[in-house]
């Protein structure tokens, strides 16, 4: 995590470590659920999973309420809270022209899940964030009353279909388990992209928009189990197969072109539906330190970065 000033370091120390003990106790309630039998709804929807949102969501404003404003960031930096990896490597090189603008860009990247960074921008404990795509944060506004808008799209991450247990697809049989992102949107990928391999068949209409309760037609019995997206790679052994998100299979030490069975087109239309976005308030988004930031991440020095580091894993968004 990158330090910020001296100023106000003691207060935000103190808010991120609430909120990494609520994210540590959310994160062991998920690993229980995690290890049991195959998932048979879209999303989690049994009280302990709403009340443990709940619980976080009340938390980080809580902790963004206790941030006076003495220690609120000067107009020359802009804090933004992203994921480990590929996110937070393109912040750097963005950080760098940045600077010579006269604005301090602020990474932390220690939240590797997908409900905090969006609570702490809604809370107002970060200007903006970059971790996810449109149709996750549609849902997520939906689902827990914030109101957060994508400002740019930056990137796009294929979504892949990688090996666990079994070695070609060809070789499922009955009961073998495929693991999935657990989440809306990314599951509704993960079946599209599992329909196109005719593993399963999707109810008309449903293709881009499934749950597996739109499974219709599964001719190899295969089970389909739902997991944290940030989890899914700790589930190989125990898989035939897993679908994983491309920041996290690059964490993982996977590369998409030569470790992925099947893998998202990145000039299909799912590749301009799921950009990776700059993600923050509604009030915010005419703020001239956020247009910054997208301007440099949306310009041709980042994507030729992109382009270099990544090697088709992580494609810049080139659209409008």
């Amino acid at each position: 995590m990158q330090r910020v000033n001296g100023r106000r370091h003691g207060k935000f120390a103190a808010v991120i470590a609430v909120l990494l003990m609520l994210v540590m106790i959310a994160g062991c309630g998920a690993g229980k659920e995690q290890g049991g039998q195959a998932a048979t709804t879209t999303l989690p929807s049994g009280s302990e999973q709403k009340e443990t949102a709940d619980q976080s969501k009340t938390e980080a404003a809580a902790a963004a309420d206790s941030w006076d404003g003495s220690q609120t960031a000067s107009s020359g930096t802009l804090t933004v809270v992203a994921s480990p990896g590929i996110h937070t490597e393109i912040l750097k090189m963005a950080q760098i022209v940045l600077a010579g603008q006269g604005i301090d860009l602020v990474i932390d990247s220690e939240f590797d899940d997908y409900m905090m960074p969006n609570l702490l921008v809604d809370g107002g404990v970060y200007d903006c964030n970059y971790f996810q795509h449109e149709e996750y944060l549609t849902t997520f506004n939906a689902e827990q009353g914030t109101d957060l808008v994508s400002v740019g799209k930056i990137h796009f991450e294929p979504l892949g279909i990688y090996r666990g247990k079994k070695w070609s697809l060809d070789d499922l049989a009955s009961g073998d388990v495929i693991t999935i992102p657990r989440d809306t949107a990314n599951q509704a990928r993960a079946l599209k992209l599992l329909s196109d391999a005719q593993l399963i068949g999707l109810a008309q209409g449903k293709e881009m928009e499934a749950s597996i309760a739109d499974i219709k037609d599964n001719p190899k019995g295969i089970k389909i189990e739902l997991m944290d997206a940030s989890q899914i790679a700790s589930a190989v052994a125990n898989s035939a197969f897993v679908v994983m998100n491309g920041n996290y299979a690059r964490q993982a030490l996977y590369k998409l072109t030569s470790d992925a069975i099947a893998y998202e087109s990145p000039a299909s239309a799912t590749a301009e539906r799921y950009a990776n976005i700059i993600a923050v308030n509604r009030q915010n988004v005419d703020d001239p330190r956020v247009q910054a930031l997208v301007k440099v991440l949306q310009s041709e020095d980042v994507r030729t970065f992109i382009d270099t580091k990544c090697g088709g894993e992580v494609v810049p968004y080139t659209g409008s």
